[in-house]
Protein backbone atom coordinates (compact mmCIF):
# COMPACT_ATOMS: atom_id res chain seq x y z
CA UNK A 1 0.00 0.00 0.00
CA UNK A 2 3.21 2.31 0.35
CA UNK A 3 3.42 4.51 -2.72
CA UNK A 4 6.94 4.97 -3.84
CA UNK A 5 8.75 7.11 -5.93
CA UNK A 6 10.65 5.17 -8.58
CA UNK A 7 12.87 5.18 -12.08
CA UNK A 8 12.06 3.95 -14.93
CA UNK A 9 15.15 1.75 -16.14
CA UNK A 10 13.78 0.17 -19.16
CA UNK A 11 11.55 -3.13 -20.32
CA UNK A 12 12.87 -6.85 -21.36
CA UNK A 13 9.69 -8.34 -23.61
CA UNK A 14 6.55 -7.44 -21.71
CA UNK A 15 7.94 -6.83 -18.13
CA UNK A 16 9.12 -2.73 -17.37
CA UNK A 17 11.80 -2.70 -15.27
CA UNK A 18 11.79 0.07 -12.35
CA UNK A 19 14.33 0.93 -9.69
CA UNK A 20 14.83 3.45 -6.74
CA UNK A 21 18.75 3.86 -6.88
CA UNK A 22 21.11 1.58 -8.98
CA UNK A 23 23.63 -0.07 -6.89
CA UNK A 24 27.19 -0.57 -7.46
CA UNK A 25 27.03 -4.44 -7.94
CA UNK A 26 24.54 -3.88 -11.18
CA UNK A 27 26.02 -0.45 -12.59
CA UNK A 28 27.08 -1.29 -16.13
CA UNK A 29 27.94 1.56 -18.17
CA UNK A 30 24.22 1.49 -19.63
CA UNK A 31 22.54 1.40 -16.72
CA UNK A 32 25.32 4.42 -15.77
CA UNK A 33 24.56 5.98 -18.55
CA UNK A 34 20.85 6.18 -18.25
CA UNK A 35 21.30 6.98 -14.84
CA UNK A 36 22.90 10.39 -16.35
CA UNK A 37 20.43 11.02 -18.61
CA UNK A 38 17.29 10.47 -16.10
CA UNK A 39 19.16 11.21 -12.79
CA UNK A 40 18.89 8.36 -10.93
CA UNK A 41 20.73 8.14 -8.09
CA UNK A 42 23.88 5.56 -8.11
CA UNK A 43 25.57 4.06 -5.34
CA UNK A 44 29.51 4.19 -5.05
CA UNK A 45 32.25 3.68 -2.58
CA UNK A 46 34.72 6.52 -2.24
CA UNK A 47 38.07 3.95 -2.80
CA UNK A 48 40.77 7.40 -2.13
CA UNK A 49 41.80 10.80 -2.13
CA UNK A 50 42.75 11.83 -5.06
CA UNK A 51 44.00 15.70 -6.32
CA UNK A 52 40.84 17.84 -6.13
CA UNK A 53 38.64 15.36 -4.90
CA UNK A 54 37.68 11.55 -4.39
CA UNK A 55 37.79 8.64 -6.99
CA UNK A 56 34.68 6.72 -6.23
CA UNK A 57 33.91 2.93 -8.05
CA UNK A 58 30.66 2.48 -9.66
CA UNK A 59 30.39 -1.02 -10.13
CA UNK A 60 33.56 -1.74 -12.68
CA UNK A 61 33.80 2.03 -13.64
CA UNK A 62 35.31 4.70 -11.99
CA UNK A 63 34.14 8.21 -11.15
CA UNK A 64 36.01 11.59 -9.67
CA UNK A 65 33.76 13.70 -7.08
CA UNK A 66 35.37 16.64 -6.46
CA UNK A 67 35.41 18.00 -2.94
CA UNK A 68 32.85 20.73 -3.90
CA UNK A 69 30.75 18.32 -4.31
CA UNK A 70 30.88 16.10 -1.45
CA UNK A 71 28.73 16.29 1.35
CA UNK A 72 26.14 19.41 2.16
CA UNK A 73 25.49 20.68 5.27
CA UNK A 74 26.92 17.63 7.13
CA UNK A 75 30.25 17.82 5.49
CA UNK A 76 33.09 15.84 6.99
CA UNK A 77 36.69 15.51 6.74
CA UNK A 78 38.07 14.37 3.08
CA UNK A 79 39.56 11.24 4.97
CA UNK A 80 36.56 10.26 6.81
CA UNK A 81 34.83 8.94 3.51
CA UNK A 82 37.24 6.69 2.51
CA UNK A 83 36.11 3.45 2.64
CA UNK A 84 32.36 4.64 2.43
CA UNK A 85 29.30 3.89 0.27
CA UNK A 86 27.60 6.91 -0.68
CA UNK A 87 24.94 7.71 -3.30
CA UNK A 88 25.51 10.39 -5.79
CA UNK A 89 24.00 11.75 -9.04
CA UNK A 90 26.30 11.52 -12.08
CA UNK A 91 26.28 15.29 -13.04
CA UNK A 92 29.20 14.36 -16.39
CA UNK A 93 29.12 11.21 -18.63
CA UNK A 94 31.26 11.80 -21.18
CA UNK A 95 33.94 9.03 -23.19
CA UNK A 96 31.27 6.17 -23.44
CA UNK A 97 31.58 6.18 -19.36
CA UNK A 98 35.40 7.10 -19.72
CA UNK A 99 35.08 10.29 -17.72
CA UNK A 100 32.61 10.32 -15.06
CA UNK A 101 31.88 13.40 -12.57
CA UNK A 102 29.63 12.32 -9.81
CA UNK A 103 28.02 14.81 -6.85
CA UNK A 104 26.74 13.58 -3.50
CA UNK A 105 25.85 17.60 -2.70
CA UNK A 106 23.57 17.90 -5.78
CA UNK A 107 21.60 15.16 -5.11
CA UNK A 108 21.48 16.38 -1.18
CA UNK A 109 20.14 19.81 -2.23
CA UNK A 110 17.94 18.27 -4.96
CA UNK A 111 16.20 16.00 -2.21
CA UNK A 112 15.79 19.61 0.33
CA UNK A 113 14.14 21.39 -2.70
CA UNK A 114 12.02 18.50 -2.78
CA UNK A 115 10.92 18.45 0.72
CA UNK A 116 10.35 22.32 0.25
CA UNK A 117 8.43 21.89 -2.13
CA UNK A 118 6.47 19.63 -0.23
CA UNK A 119 6.15 21.64 2.85
CA UNK A 120 5.44 24.84 1.05
CA UNK A 121 1.92 22.73 -0.59
CA UNK A 122 1.11 21.51 2.56
CA UNK A 123 1.07 24.54 4.52
CA UNK A 124 0.08 28.08 3.91
CA UNK A 125 -0.76 30.87 6.31
CA UNK A 126 -4.20 30.70 8.10
CA UNK A 127 -4.42 27.19 8.87
CA UNK A 128 -5.19 25.09 12.25
CA UNK A 129 -1.77 22.65 12.12
CA UNK A 130 -1.03 19.98 15.16
CA UNK A 131 2.52 19.66 16.12
CA UNK A 132 4.55 18.85 18.95
CA UNK A 133 6.92 21.17 21.00
CA UNK A 134 10.19 20.47 20.92
CA UNK A 135 12.18 22.80 22.77
CA UNK A 136 11.73 25.91 24.51
CA UNK A 137 14.00 29.06 24.75
CA UNK A 138 13.90 32.85 25.93
CA UNK A 139 12.11 34.19 23.04
CA UNK A 140 9.64 31.13 22.52
CA UNK A 141 9.26 27.23 21.47
CA UNK A 142 10.01 25.41 18.42
CA UNK A 143 7.39 23.03 17.30
CA UNK A 144 7.49 19.87 15.10
CA UNK A 145 5.23 20.04 11.94
CA UNK A 146 5.75 16.57 10.64
CA UNK A 147 9.74 16.98 10.45
CA UNK A 148 9.55 20.88 9.91
CA UNK A 149 10.54 23.26 12.81
CA UNK A 150 8.29 26.19 13.40
CA UNK A 151 8.62 28.72 15.76
CA UNK A 152 5.69 29.66 18.43
CA UNK A 153 6.87 33.29 19.60
CA UNK A 154 6.20 33.92 23.21
CA UNK A 155 4.48 36.88 22.05
CA UNK A 156 1.93 34.37 20.75
CA UNK A 157 1.50 31.99 23.28
CA UNK A 158 -0.61 33.44 25.10
CA UNK A 159 -3.36 36.91 25.50
CA UNK A 160 -2.23 36.72 29.36
CA UNK A 161 1.57 38.20 30.03
CA UNK A 162 3.72 35.54 29.91
CA UNK A 163 6.43 35.53 32.51
CA UNK A 164 7.75 32.05 31.77
CA UNK A 165 6.50 29.56 29.14
CA UNK A 166 6.78 26.47 30.95
CA UNK A 167 3.50 27.53 33.06
CA UNK A 168 1.58 27.25 29.44
CA UNK A 169 3.67 24.75 27.49
CA UNK A 170 6.19 22.26 28.06
CA UNK A 171 8.27 19.96 25.66
CA UNK A 172 6.59 16.58 24.54
CA UNK A 173 3.33 18.55 24.11
CA UNK A 174 1.10 18.23 21.77
CA UNK A 175 -1.06 21.60 20.55
CA UNK A 176 -3.24 22.96 17.94
CA UNK A 177 -1.52 26.39 16.23
CA UNK A 178 -2.35 28.46 13.71
CA UNK A 179 -0.11 29.36 11.07
CA UNK A 180 0.13 33.40 10.98
CA UNK A 181 3.52 33.90 8.72
CA UNK A 182 5.60 31.48 5.96
CA UNK A 183 8.51 32.29 4.69
CA UNK A 184 9.78 29.88 2.05
CA UNK A 185 13.24 30.44 0.44
CA UNK A 186 13.25 28.41 -2.61
CA UNK A 187 16.90 27.19 -1.90
CA UNK A 188 17.52 26.19 1.72
CA UNK A 189 14.88 24.90 3.43
CA UNK A 190 16.83 25.73 7.13
CA UNK A 191 16.33 29.64 6.16
CA UNK A 192 12.39 29.01 5.23
CA UNK A 193 9.86 29.82 8.54
CA UNK A 194 6.71 29.47 9.55
CA UNK A 195 5.33 31.38 12.74
CA UNK A 196 2.49 29.85 14.52
CA UNK A 197 0.05 31.42 17.20
CA UNK A 198 -1.86 29.82 19.75
CA UNK A 199 -3.42 33.36 20.75
CA UNK A 200 -5.72 33.26 17.69
CA UNK A 201 -6.80 30.27 18.51
CA UNK A 202 -7.76 31.99 22.05
CA UNK A 203 -11.07 34.21 22.69
CA UNK A 204 -9.93 38.04 22.64
CA UNK A 205 -10.84 39.63 26.02
CA UNK A 206 -11.56 42.56 24.34
CA UNK A 207 -14.63 41.34 22.51
CA UNK A 208 -16.71 40.90 25.87
CA UNK A 209 -15.08 43.82 27.60
CA UNK A 210 -18.61 46.08 27.17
Amino acid sequence: GDSVKVFFIGKNMEDLHFTTKIHGKDSGIELLKNAFENKIPVEGKVEKEIKGGFEVKLGNSRAFCPYSQMGYKNRLEPSEYIGRTVKFLISEFKNEGKNIIVSNRLLEENAEIAQLKSFSQKYSEGDIVSGTVKSIQSYGAFVELDGFQALLPVSEISRQRVEKIEDFIVPGQKIKAKIIRCEWNPAHLDRSKISLSLKELQEDPWDSVS
